[in-house]
C-alpha cells in the first residue's frame, strides 16, 4: 500500500509537469523497489518465500507483518527478528513484547548492538522468556547464533511457508547466505 501511494504521488507529480503517461509507465515499470523493504530474496520450490525487511521498530514490524498476512494469507509465516540497539529495545520493550506476541511462529535473535554497549538486563533471552509465557502454544524459539537459527529454520521448510526476516543489523547476510540469494 505504501509503494502504491508513492507511485500515485509520482504519477500525479509527473502529470502536473505534463509528462506523458507512456514515459511515466516506462519509468515505473523499471522500478525495482527499495532494498531491504519487503524485498523478496527468493521464491523456492513448493511456494516457499524468503523476504527481508529493515523493520526494527515495533510500528515498522507491525506494518510489515500486516503486509505479509495480506500478501500471503494462506501461508505459514515464520518471523525471524533481530532487535536493533540495546537502547531502542529497552525503551520500547513493552511495544516489542506486544507486537512479537502477534506472530505465529517466531525466532528471536540476539540484539544487534550497532556500536552500543550492552545494557544490563536488556537482552533477547529475557524477551524470549517473557514471550514464551505469553504466547501459549505459539511456536517461539531463541537462536544464539547463525548455525542454531539455520538448524531451526531448516526444520520448518514446508509448502506454503513465508520466511520473514526483520531487523536493521546483519540479519540480511545471515539469511541470504543460507538461502543462496546473494
Amino acid at each position: 500500500e505504501h509503494q502504491v501511494s508513492n507511485a500515485l504521488a509520482t504519477i500525479a507529480t509527473c502529470r502536473e509537469l505534463d509528462i506523458p503517461f507512456s514515459k511515466i509507465f516506462k519509468g515505473l515499470s523499471r522500478l525495482k523497489g527499495v532494498q531491504r523493504r519487503f524485498e523478496i530474496l527468493a521464491k523456492l520450490p513448493q511456494d516457499v518465500w524468503v523476504v527481508d525487511d529493515y523493520a526494527h521498530h515495533p510500528v515498522e514490524i507491525s506494518v510489515t507483518l500486516e503486509a505479509a498476512r495480506k500478501g500471503w494469507p494462506d501461508h505459514r509465516c515464520v518471523v525471524v527478528v533481530q532487535p536493533h540497539r540495546y537502547s531502542r529495545f529497552q525503551n520500547l520493550w513493552t511495544d516489542f513484547s506486544a507486537i512479537l506476541q502477534k506472530t505465529d511462529t517466531l525466532v528471536l535473535l540476539p540484539v544487534y548492538a550497532a556500536g552500543e554497549h550492552p545494557i544490563p538486563g536488556v537482552h533477547s533471552i529475557k524477551m524470549f522468556s517473557e514471550l514464551q509465557k505469553k504466547r501459549d502454544s505459539k511456536t517461539t524459539f531463541y537462536a544464539e547464533n547463525e548455525p542454531e537459527m539455520i538448524r531451526i529454520l531448516k526444520s520448518w521448510v514446508a509448502p506454503k511457508t513465508l520466511f520473514l526476516f526483520l531487523g536493521a543489523g546483519n540479519i540480511t547476510l545471515v539469511e541470504e547466505s543460507e538461502f543462496g540469494c546473494v
